[in-house]
């Protein structure tokens, strides 16, 4: 990761941080809020490969940490590792070039998002954090789930800003078949 890039990184993780507390955690349906810190390792695990996911990931998890009455690193593990597995993805050849297709980034953002939240839940219940298993997971994980999928195409795009490229990659147009 280049220079210019490593700072439009910071500025992006900073940016959704603030968003995530000052206007995502003040949305509640059901007396959970969706979380929006996961877009950030997803999509630079996706676009960049696992170790600029987890290193996004552990940034971005702590800069949260720091912020919250929980665990110290909790975030920044399940961030980590989010976007790790995630830039497995990347190497396997999941979403590079032009063809990908459309729906596929917004399905990976809601799958991720809604395992990273319950494997926060879990941790964190491991960790001895009680209050972590009270949450209404039937409600919380769809919502996470939803607000993925739905900001995952601007998620995308502020990610291919951040590493540097000129737009974001676009799907190939498949040639349409005759019967």
């Amino acid at each position: 990761m280049s220079r210019s890039s490593a700072i439009k990184m910071g500025l992006v993780i900073l940016a959704v941080v603030s968003l995530q507390l000052a206007i995502v955690d003040g949305i509640s349906l059901g007396g959970v809020h969706p979380e929006i810190i996961w877009l950030l390792p997803i999509f630079a695990g996706l676009m960049a490969g696992p170790e600029v996911g987890s290193g996004v990931g552990f940034a971005a998890g702590l800069l949260l940490d720091c912020m919250l009455p929980t665990p110290l690193g909790l975030t920044a593990l399940i961030a980590c590792t989010l976007g790790f597995c995630t830039g497995l993805l990347f190497d396997r050849g999941v979403m590079v070039g032009d063809g990908q297709v459309w729906w596929l980034g917004p399905a990976v953002a809601a799958g991720g998002s809604a395992i990273a939240t319950a494997l926060y839940g879990i941790v964190g219940w491991l960790l001895g954090q009680d209050a972590f298993l009270d949450v209404p997971f039937l409600i919380l994980l769809p919502l996470v789930a939803a607000v993925a999928a739905l900001l995952a195409i601007p998620a995308m795009a502020v990610m291919a800003w951040a590493l540097g490229e000129a737009r974001p990659r676009r799907r190939r147009r498949l040639a349409r078949v005759g019967w």
